[in-house]
């Protein structure tokens, strides 16, 4: 095992990394609410067209 690997990577299971997996994790699910959400805004804005022509 490489010792310079594992302090560069600490074990999956350690409090610093689920902290981080967890931080990551929701910013990940911000950015792709937040594109679903522009997604129906649009889709809405393409109905709204629709009905008034």
């Amino acid at each position: 095992m490489n010792i310079h690997n594992s302090i560069d990577n600490p074990p999956l299971t350690s409090p610093k990394n689920e902290l981080r997996q967890l931080y990551f994790g929701n910013q990940y699910i911000i950015e792709n609410f937040h594109t679903i959400l522009t997604i129906i805004e649009c889709e809405i804005k393409n109905i709204i067209q629709l009905l008034i022509h």
